[in-house]
């Protein structure tokens, strides 16, 4: 199964270890979180990172969408956009 992950302030999603929630109270054993523990706290996803080839293709992402870039040569990218 692939790893759950989850963005904050618009960052690269991850696997969260640490969250903070509302009540000020900070947790670190990250098998117990709920995805709503880490919703209140500032986080959305769960996100999916996307199949791809890291020999020949290059993830990124932006605010909404998993970027994966392929050098076609002769300074030809193919990028292929797909929802988060």
């Amino acid at each position: 199964m692939a790893q759950k992950l989850f963005s904050k302030d618009g960052e690269y999603p991850q696997v969260v270890e640490k969250i903070r929630l509302p009540d000020g109270t900070t947790r670190t054993d990250s098998n117990t979180f709920t995805e709503e523990e880490i919703s209140s706290a500032g986080y959305t996803g769960p996100y999916y990172e996307p199949e791809f080839d890291s020999q020949t293709q290059e993830l990124s992402c932006d605010s909404e969408h998993w970027l994966i870039e392929l050098d076609l040569g002769s300074g030809v990218q193919l990028r292929i956009a797909q929802p988060r």
